[in-house]
């Protein structure tokens, strides 16, 4: 890999609207651009790949569009602000013989240029295509800091909470599934999907599912697939025992060929390690609507398990969620992690129902499994300290699990306790946690191992009150608070995006209206 610094000493004066890009704004070839920013005034990188000695060139824009480049094609660049980054006084005008050359550079430190976003594309000579020369796809990068939010450009088509966004495999769309308006114990599902540019940072519609979906799951599969399965009905009354598959290739939806063996929400899918899905516990009824009441909400999860297989397009039934000889035991709400070792581990949610005749009590899970792939059979786990409804449960660089907040009491109260479960010794123990209690946070592990946590809600009986806070969780220093989310977030939806931001999308606020808007979080 050949390296070369390089200043940023191009400045944009003028600025053009966006354009929405739809799917088909490409590249050809073998030229691969990959740019990475994380905060101005650090290093970053932009990253050229291609035949190896091929002539290149870099165009760089303020805005996208549709620009036709005689010789090489159409660009993904408006073509109102188009520079030429690279000449011969720089670098050169050839790829070296690794067929790789980054820049590393430095952002300005000009606080003018937070929200700023610069689009482009690199072409290069490549006897693979037709007329002998490559376009990258395109890429863009937004000036920011770190541990800052800016909001999206574009927006939303649907109003959206309780939904799902998983990132393409490549990068490039982030699909943003269901959900809809509505809190937890009485949410309006949707059947639209979206589609987020991550170069363009615009929303495009996206297919229909066959069925309106909330409280679903969405697992990006091997190939580039993505599965989507179960979730609330439109009506508030069941849930699917379906699934189906977004095929990014034609972004259409198929059907898997077969149901699950009981309709699920608030269930949990695990990619495993062979390709396949592990898809766990969930509950029948979820909403409190249409005749439905807490007893049968705290009472209708699942203690069975699917297996759904990729190369058949089916599910298969998996093991029951017990123990050896011991008692099945049901759940939903739960959070599930897959461990370096391929094992999954689940912990969490409610298990059942306390009638006490004026009033239903949840009945929480506190024993924890793993699932073993290789002999499709559950290992005790230890026992959670508290029992919990959707927490935050996310893996540690030693192998350890943070289980954090979620919902614990008769009354669904949201707690900031948190406990570490030791992948050693398999038991739980209590941790310091945040300031702040919170239930329905968005989560992810960063680059540096830590546990960042982005908003939730606080109060009782699933009538949370949105907050702003973030906080990040390591091994080394415990909860650490980060800046405030600049609005108040519950039931969003995380997705990781090519330079290394996140993308913050949707969420509804405390009387159940749900928001078109999108951000991007640095970390």
């Amino acid at each position: 890999m050949f390296q070369r610094s390089l200043p940023l000493w191009f400045v944009f004066a003028t600025f053009s609207p966006l354009a929405a890009q739809g799917p088909g704004c490409t590249g050809t070839g073998t030229a691969r651009l990959d740019i990475s920013l994380n905060s101005l005034s650090l290093p970053a990188e932009a990253r050229f790949s291609g035949p190896a000695g091929s002539p290149f060139l870099w165009f760089i824009d303020t805005a996208p569009g549709s620009l036709p480049i005689p010789g090489i094609g159409t660009a993904c660049l408006s073509g109102m602000d188009l520079t030429l980054l690279l000449d011969s006084t720089t670098v050169g005008l050839t790829l070296p013989p690794q067929g790789q050359l980054v820049f590393n550079y430095v952002a300005p430190n000009d606080s003018g240029l937070i929200g700023v976003s610069i689009y482009s594309q690199f072409a290069c000579l490549d006897p693979s295509v037709p007329g002998g020369i490559g376009l990258s796809a395109p890429d863009s990068i937004q000036f920011t800091l770190n541990d800052w939010q800016l909001q999206t450009p574009g927006s939303m088509v649907t109003r959206r909470g309780l939904h799902t966004a998983t990132t393409q495999a490549d990068g490039r769309y982030v699909l943003v599934a269901g959900g809809g308006g509505g809190v937890l114990i009485a949410p309006t599902p949707t059947a639209t999907t979206e589609l987020y540019d991550t170069f363009s940072q615009s929303f495009l519609p996206g297919p229909t599912m066959a069925r309106a979906r909330v409280l679903h799951t969405s697992t990006r599969l091997l190939d580039g697939r993505i599965l989507i399965t179960g979730g609330l009905d439109a009506a508030a009354t069941f849930n699917h025992d379906d699934g189906e598959i977004y095929d990014p290739a034609t972004n259409t939806f198929t059907p898997v060929s077969n149901l699950m063996q009981a309709p699920r929400a608030a269930h949990t899918a695990t990619l495993l390690d062979d390709g396949r899905v592990f898809i766990a516990g969930g509950n029948r009824i979820f909403a409190v609507g249409a005749g439905n009441n807490y007893i049968q909400i705290f009472s209708s999860g699942n203690d069975t398990t699917e297996i759904f297989n990729p190369a058949t397009n089916s599910f298969s039934p998996g093991p029951q969620m017990r123990v050896g000889t011991g008692a099945n035991l049901a759940r939903f709400g739960h959070g599930a992690v897959k461990l370096a070792n391929g094992d999954v581990l689940l912990a969490g949610g409610i298990s059942g129902a306390l009638n006490l005749i004026v009033v239903a009590l949840p009945v929480y899970a506190t024993q924890a499994f793993l699932y073993r792939p290789s002999t499709n059979s559950f290992l005790s786990a230890g026992n959670l300290g508290t029992g919990r409804l959707i927490p935050v449960v996310e893996q540690l660089p030693s192998g350890n699990v943070l289980v954090a907040g979620g919902a614990i009491s008769g009354t669904l109260n949201t707690t900031n306790t948190a406990e570490i479960w030791n992948s050693v010794t398999r038991t739980f123990s209590s941790t310091p946690g945040p300031a702040q209690s919170f239930a329905l946070a968005a989560s992810t592990r960063l680059p540096d191992g830590s546990i960042a946590i982005l908003g939730g809600g606080s109060g009782s009986l699933a009538m949370y009150t949105p907050s702003s806070q973030v906080v990040r969780y390591s091994e080394a220093f415990g909860f650490i608070p980060g800046n405030f989310l600049l609005t108040p977030l519950i039931n969003h939806a995380i997705a990781p995006l090519p330079d290394g931001n996140f993308l913050l999308v949707g969420g509804v606020d405390l009387v159940g209206v749900a928001s078109l808007l999108a951000y991007h979080w640095t970390p």
